[in-house]
């Protein structure tokens, strides 16, 4: 991140403020906190709520019924996007006031359209009775077509009615002098250039700005900048916090440990393979807006590949629905050899947490006193020689220098994580027992045409639970092991999120 400070006179600033909106580029910070002579900026705050009250009361009146569950879900199929050609205030306030006129005029024809009929008794005036009817629904039908061509338009207003509302919170945080105002900001470095242009463009000259990279004690905000074929897990990790600015960022080793963890408690080739399809699915009918719904979508599309993997290798397919050749016989089995697995990735995967805080030079003796002690003991035994045995010594050694009083919390704090991975030959194990329980459930069905035909819908029925339960259960205690047992020793998550001033255009198009 680089720290940009821009002067400018006042005369530029909005259309300054209009360039970098549009380029989405930098968070403004309180430069008065720096700079404590500077006086505020005027701006339309109040203005905005009361038109803001105004738009969510029309926008309550007029909201159509609950769209269908697969909307909800998946999104619209498309957007109406109405056209701007700068947000204007005024342009709301006169568009509101339109709108709340013609709407009063409905409700009051149809408030004189009751009281006329209230007024007619029994059967007398029949026929002006079925006219006020008449007229009532025609009232009824073309208030509801106003609000369904309304709703829209407003969704837009509210649109417009934000990007102000972002300039005047943006304002907020400048100071001003007689004839000149002064702005900070951060921004990430690839967009050094871009902005640079922008300040230049908009302001013609009208301003000094310089950019500088953040000085020591700074805490910038972050932004996560993973290849593509990661970004997807960057909503697990999202889900616990944001690295620190000099942290790391687990979402590349997240992203191969999580899929691997779900492959060997989810080892099925016919159960990954659907899971598989069934996010790549939903991915595909998913709309951009719904954005954690289509990184979910990748999340398990890469699980029940891996699922797949580890299913081919061990031969499973639908809990031995159909016999295939396998490279690992028995190993989902064996419960001896599958705890022994278990154990083997909790060590493997603290031990990345704990190079990765060595990495950051966090702790150096405390963690390289972890890892001495981990693979010591593992070492020893595994293979029982007495120079593991000194390693894992000299690892408790230095935990306890590095710890001092706390080195048996920590100790049984390091069993207990170690433990906590036999989840994974448990999971893995209750799924086996639940695929094959009902391939048994299929068998014990009559043969023919009515048996094949239940034996189909029960195996349909069954598969579906087992899938469903399985992936949510997985997904769950694989999550946990990140959370609890892996994240714990280097990674803290208060990192504060980049936010950038950036115009929304999902209803409106800026020309």
């Amino acid at each position: 991140m680089l720290k940009l400070l821009c002067v400018v006179h006042h005369s530029a600033l909005h259309s300054l403020l209009d360039q970098l909106q549009r380029l989405g580029c930098v968070q403004f910070f309180d430069v008065k906190r720096e700079l404590r002579f500077l006086k505020p900026v005027d701006t339309e705050m109040e203005r905005i709520l009361e038109l803001q009250e105004r738009l969510d009361k029309l926008l309550s009146d007029m909201k159509p019924a609950a769209p269908p569950w697969r909307r909800r879900l998946l999104g619209p199929r498309a957007v109406p996007v109405e056209l701007v050609e700068s947000p204007r205030l005024e342009f709301v306030e006169d568009e509101l006031g339109r709108i709340e006129e013609e709407y009063l005029s409905y409700c009051r024809q149809l408030s004189e359209l009751e009281e006329e009929l209230r007024r007619l008794r029994g059967g007398e005036g029949e026929n002006s009775r079925k006219r006020l009817l008449e007229r009532r629904r025609e009232v009824e039908e073309e208030l509801q077509l106003f609000k369904r061509r309304s709703y829209l338009h407003l969704l837009a207003l509210e649109e417009v009615l934000e990007n102000l509302r972002a300039r005047a919170e943006a304002l907020a945080m400048f100071g001003r002098m007689r004839s000149v105002v002064v702005m900070a900001a951060w921004l990430p470095e690839r967009c050094a250039g871009r902005v640079c242009h922008a300040v230049e463009e908009a302001t013609g000259g009208l301003a000094l700005f310089t950019l500088e990279p953040p000085s020591a004690g700074e805490s910038p905000p972050i932004l996560l900048e993973n290849p593509r074929v990661v970004r997807p897990f960057e909503v697990l990790t999202l889900s616990y916090g944001l690295p620190e600015y000099d942290g790391i960022d687990p979402t590349p080793v997240l992203a191969v440990t999580f899929t691997a963890i779900f492959g060997v408690m989810f080892a099925d080739l016919g159960y990954g393979l659907v899971l598989a399809l069934l996010s790549l699915a939903i991915y595909f009918l998913t709309t951009r807006r719904e954005r954690v719904v289509k990184d979910i979508s990748l999340v398990l599309f890469c699980a029940g590949m891996a699922s797949a993997l580890f299913g081919a290798l061990a031969g499973e397919f639908f809990g031995g629905a159909v016999e295939i050749g396998f490279l690992l016989p028995g190993y989902l089995r064996d419960l001896q050899h599958l705890l022994l697995l278990s154990l083997l990735l909790g060590a493997v995967h603290i031990s990345i947490s704990l190079i990765s805080r060595l990495a950051s030079r966090r702790d150096v003796l405390y963690s390289a006193s972890i890892l001495l002690l981990l693979w010591g003991v593992a070492g020893y035994l595994w293979l029982r020689l007495e120079a593991l045995a000194l390693m894992a010594l000299s690892g408790l050694l230095g935990l306890v220098r590095a710890s001092g009083a706390s080195a048996l919390e920590e100790l049984l704090a390091l069993a207990a994580n170690v433990v906590s991975y036999t989840r994974i030959a448990a999971l893995a194990v209750a799924h086996i027992t639940m695929t094959e329980l009902l391939v048994a459930a299929v068998g014990l069905l009559p043969e023919g045409i009515p048996g094949a035909v239940a034996s189909f819908l029960l195996f349909c029925a069954g598969a579906g639970v087992i899938l469903a339960s399985g992936t949510f259960m997985v997904f769950v205690h694989s999550l946990r092991l990140h959370w609890l047992e892996f994240f714990r020793r280097f990674y803290s998550g208060r990192g504060e999120m980049f936010k950038p001033f950036a115009y929304r255009g999902e209803y409106t198009y800026l020309l």
